[in-house]
């Protein structure tokens, strides 16, 4: 199940979504959560005109909240928040909180509201960090299975192979 980006970074911070716009005023917990997402791919859960969800690499989180950052890099005087609500019909219940950073390479930037942005599933970084534990007798029967490898050489390479 992939979790929406407002409720991971809620609980890596150890509070709700509600409360990111305040934990997220402090340059330390914006680094930390930085330092998680750094390079990682995310996902709209929204879809576009056609029908697709859009993926993108993490860049950075915005200093302003989504009803105070300008969408169009100060093209225009339209905010992310209102930006959402005319183009896609949707209406952010976390306005006050930041939001994620897509950059080009022709130096624009696109911003995404935390609550309409997803971890990718397929993400190796995510499936290794959401991979569930062994149980205790798992891990047991493995580091036994692991010591019969300890005598293979070159004469008896073939028969574990």
């Amino acid at each position: 199940m992939m979790d929406r980006l407002d409720t991971v970074i809620a609980s890596l911070l150890n509070c709700s979504a509600r409360n990111l716009c305040d934990r997220l005023n402090h340059p330390d917990e914006i680094q930390k959560v930085e330092r998680f997402l750094k390079g990682k791919t995310l996902q709209t859960t929204y879809k576009n005109q056609l029908g697709e969800e859009k993926d993108f690499v993490f860049d950075g989180i915005t200093k302003k909240i989504a009803r105070r950052q300008l969408a169009y890099n100060g093209y225009k005087n339209v905010t992310v928040d209102q930006h959402f609500y005319v183009r896609h019909h949707i209406c952010l219940r976390y306005a006050n909180n930041p939001c994620v950073i897509e950059k080009h390479k022709n130096g624009n930037e696109r911003f995404y509201p935390l609550e309409l942005v997803k971890m990718k599933d397929d993400d190796p970084i995510y499936l290794v960090q959401n991979f569930p534990k062994p149980s205790p007798s798992v891990r047991e029967n493995l580091s036994d299975n692991s010591n019969k490898f300890n005598d293979v050489n070159d004469e008896n390479f073939y028969k574990y192979w």
